[in-house]
């Protein structure tokens, strides 16, 4: 007890009865009487009483400010975030190493935001899938050449701006994903290809997928339906489809048939009807992934 056997402050004699001032420890009724009559308790218990009111908090501050840092990285004190920060890992190991269990499994199950899985042998969606449904998510299996034809679609054209400008800007970016070498053929080619998308996202009625396209190019007179094409609806496309198709239209016979048959090899992947059907639509909006909270396992 501070008062008793340090300040002798007998006549204030507090009592555990007295409310509220019971709830206060010792030293705060001392004060108390103190700041009532300070003249009744002399200069010496004066300075015993403010003494041992200070000498505490300089201990405990003197403590705090020694362990400012350790304080300031307490977790209840900082805003949630990933182990190592906003970082991307690369994991390369040998099969059956260890690398789902360890290290794929753990982050699908503890992570709460968006997600895409490349997920091949769809193993990791068997183990996952479930508790990511479980806490809200939207999960979706996009398994294109899946066998027996199950599978969420996905059609990246869908996605392209409606903007002029932007619009050619975005076709040119998957042709050139689609079509990455630099040689002659493939450049006029990816420039057919621009051209021809372009053209399928003027027309309300046509399907804005890969296999339109692939049909487009494959059609019994290709050179002829798209000067029809030009002749009909020339002022209604966008004008980098018109100036493409027509560059093409302009080639010797036997630079046309190179173009289209270089065209047609590098889509060839969506001749298969599995790979045409899950890409000519979309059941999932690649914009909301940070709006709303959504799993894509791609096999």
């Amino acid at each position: 007890m501070w008062g008793l056997e340090y300040l002798d402050f007998n006549a204030l004699n507090p009592s555990i009865s007295d409310f509220p001032m019971r709830l206060w420890p010792t030293i705060f009724n001392y004060i108390h009487g103190w700041w009532a009559d300070p003249k009744l308790y002399g200069v010496s218990n004066s300075l015993k009483l403010w003494l041992s009111f200070a000498a505490p908090l300089c201990i405990v501050g003197t403590v705090f400010w020694n362990l400012r840092h350790i304080l300031m990285e307490w977790r209840p004190f900082r805003k949630k975030e990933a182990l190592h920060g906003d970082s991307r890992w690369a994991s390369e190991r040998d099969i059956r190493s260890g690398k789902g269990v360890g290290f794929v499994i753990p982050n699908l199950l503890f992570w709460e935001d968006s997600l895409v899985v490349h997920d091949i042998k769809l193993e990791n969606y068997d183990i996952t899938s479930g508790w990511r449904k479980k806490i809200g998510q939207e999960v979706y299996v996009w398994n294109p050449a899946q066998p027996d034809g199950i599978s969420h679609c996905y059609n990246p054209l869908d996605w392209i701006s409606k903007k002029p400008g932007q619009m050619v800007d975005d076709v040119q970016k998957i042709a050139n994903l689609i079509m990455p070498e630099q040689d002659f053929w493939y450049n006029e080619a990816r420039s057919l290809f621009v051209g021809v998308v372009l053209y399928l996202l003027a027309v309300p009625e046509k399907v804005k997928s890969f296999g339109e396209v692939v049909r487009t190019m494959r059609s019994d007179d290709v050179v002829y339906n798209l000067a029809v094409v030009l002749d009909t609806i020339g002022k209604k496309i966008h004008p980098v489809a018109y100036m493409n198709i027509a560059a093409f239209l302009q080639k010797a016979d036997k630079e046309r048939s190179g173009v289209v048959s270089t065209m047609n090899s590098s889509l060839e992947l969506w001749a298969n009807p599995l790979i045409d059907t899950a890409t000519a639509s979309s059941d999932f909006n690649v914009q909301e992934f940070k709006k709303k909270r959504i799993t894509v396992y791609v096999g």
